[in-house]
């Protein structure tokens, strides 16, 4: 329980991510991605579907306690799925 007493830069987390986003022609998607990691600025997650860096996506996380909108920083594959890299945008909240 000590190494949890402090805030780590980038904290391993467990749980899920709902994802949605439109893609250029207005198509919505969604999916469930699994949680890797987060740090202060973003959270990492690993999603069954590929989504373009730079698209803007909605998130929320009963897990996490948040909700709003996040910028899909970096998406790579990573076995049958894909790791992105996901910065929050505006209107996040978060509640302790």
């Amino acid at each position: 329980a000590m190494m949890n007493s402090r805030l780590k830069e980038r904290e391993l987390t467990q749980g899920k991510l709902r994802i949605n986003w439109k893609d250029p022609g207005g198509a919505s998607f969604g999916g469930m991605g699994r949680l890797v990691n987060r740090s202060p600025g973003g959270i990492c997650v690993d999603l069954e579907r590929q989504i373009t860096a730079g698209m803007l996506v909605q998130i929320e996380s009963h897990d996490l306690r948040v909700a709003g909108l996040a910028v899909v920083r970096y998406c790579r594959p990573k076995g049958m799925n894909f790791r992105l890299g996901l910065s929050y945008g505006g209107g996040i909240r978060q509640q302790k």
